[in-house]
Order: C-alpha cells, then structure tokens, then sequence
C-alpha cells in the first residue's frame, strides 16, 4: 500500500502542472492582444518636409545639409542634387515644416 506522503506528493504536483498549462496558454492567447493593442498607441514620431533649393554645387549641398543637421528635433538632412529638393526629417513637437523653411532660407543666404 502506498503511503499518504507519495499520493499527496503526486496529487500536488497534477494540480500545479494542470494551472501551469492553463497559465501558459492563456498567456499565448492574450500576447497578440497585447502586440496589437501597442501597435495601435504608436504614433507618428517623424515627419519629412521637402524644400524646393537653388543649389548648384557640392559645396552648398555640403553647408545645407550640415547647418540644418543641427536644427532642433531634425533626425536627417539630404540634398538632392538632381532634383535640388532638400528633404528634411525632423521629430514632430520639437520642430514644424514652416520654422525648418525659415532655417533653410537663414542658412542658405
């Protein structure tokens, strides 16, 4: 005959692994849930105002890109030549497309 101690032992041992597995699947099943609803929160953090320029060598590119580079909130500066649009991208709330217009026209002249 068994003893009280082993059945109760093995009695336990079912009961947690019968609410492990429920805890396990319940978590996979709330974890798309959960992605889907932080995709929804996620906001547009960046923004790209492109400005038609005048610039005609290297050299200006080179002095656009580096002066506007430092502009408040802007993430990246790119000139192109071809083209002569400056594409500006810049984090929404520390910047605004009229003030970084402002900036090139500063910077450019």
């Amino acid at each position: 005959m068994p003893d009280y101690a082993t059945q109760l032992n093995n009695l336990l041992i079912r009961i947690i692994m019968k609410h492990l597995i429920k805890i396990i699947l319940l978590s996979l099943m709330l974890l798309p849930i959960a992605l889907v609803a932080q995709d929804g929160k996620k906001k547009k953090k960046t923004e790209t105002v492109e400005i038609q320029t005048s610039a005609i060598c290297g050299d200006c590119k080179v002095r656009l890109e580096k002066n506007l580079a430092f502009e408040k909130g802007v993430r990246a500066v790119e000139l192109d030549e071809e083209t002569k649009i400056i594409s500006i991208t810049y984090k929404i709330g520390k910047n605004d497309k009229e003030s970084l217009k402002k900036s090139h026209h500063k910077n450019w002249l």
